[in-house]
C-alpha cells in the first residue's frame, strides 16, 4: 500500500494542467493517476482542487556559509527556500574563502550536508590561479568568474586565462558563468557623477 496519495489536485506536469492525484511509496512519486483511479494509502490528502506542481530550482543563491553565517546560514536559507517551494538550490562561490579548491569544495559539502532541509548543489570559482584544480573539477553545476571584486580573491582581469578555463571547461561539459563588469569604466562613471555631486545609485 503507498505511503501516501494526494488527491482532487490540479496537477501542473509537462506544460499541462490536469485534474487527479499522485501516489507515493517510499518518499518518491510512483505514479500520477486520475482521482478515480487512485488507490488507497497509509494517508490521504484531499487538495481541494489546490495545485501541485513541481518543485522549483533557485540556480542562483547566496547562503553566506562558510564566513558570514550572521546574514544567512544552510538551515535558515533552505528553510527559507522550502517555505517558497523551492526544493533545489544551487550555491554561489563567493563565500568567505571562496570555494576555489577542492578541499574547499568538500569542506562546504559537509557543511551542506548538516544543515540543508533541500536537494542542493554548488558553483565552483574561478580564479586567477586555480586553473589546476579547474583542471581536476567534477560534481558541480557550473564555474563563475568574475570580472570585478567580489568577496574573497576571486577577481579575473586576464581574458588569457579565462579563455584557457573556459576550453577545460566545454572538454568537461561544465558550464561556464561569468560576471561581466568591466572596473575600469564602472570607476570612470563614478567618479564622473560624483564630480556632478550625484551620489545616488544609478
Amino acid at each position: 500500500m503507498p505511503d501516501l496519495v494526494i488527491k482532487n489536485a490540479k496537477i501542473v506536469f509537462s506544460g499541462r494542467i490536469f485534474d487527479g492525484g499522485i501516489v507515493i511509496e517510499n518518499g518518491k512519486i510512483k505514479d500520477i493517476k486520475s482521482n478515480i483511479e487512485l488507490p488507497d494509502a497509509d494517508k490521504i490528502i484531499d487538495v481541494k482542487g489546490n495545485y501541485v506542481l513541481p518543485g522549483l530550482i533557485d540556480s542562483h543563491v547566496h547562503f553566506r556559509e562558510p564566513g558570514a553565517s550572521s546574514k544567512e546560514d544552510w538551515h535558515t536559507g533552505s528553510c527559507a527556500a522550502i517555505a517558497g517551494g523551492v526544493t533545489t538550490v544551487i550555491d554561489m562561490p563567493n563565500t568567505q574563502p571562496p570555494t576555489t579548491t577542492l578541499e574547499l569544495l568538500e569542506k562546504k559539502r559537509k557543511i551542506v550536508k548538516e544543515k540543508a532541509v533541500v536537494d542542493y548543489g554548488f558553483h565552483f570559482g574561478a580564479s586567477a590561479e586555480n586553473q589546476e584544480e579547474i583542471i581536476k573539477l567534477k560534481n558541480v553545476a557550473g564555474v563563475k568568474f568574475y570580472m570585478s571584486t567580489t568577496t574573497g580573491n576571486l577577481k579575473i582581469d586576464n581574458d588569457a586565462i579565462m579563455f584557457e578555463d573556459f576550453k577545460i571547461l566545454a572538454k568537461k561539459g561544465i558550464p561556464a558563468m561569468v560576471h561581466a563588469e568591466n572596473i575600469d569604466m564602472v570607476e570612470y562613471w563614478t567618479n564622473k557623477l560624483k564630480e556632478k555631486g550625484n551620489a545616488t545609485a544609478m
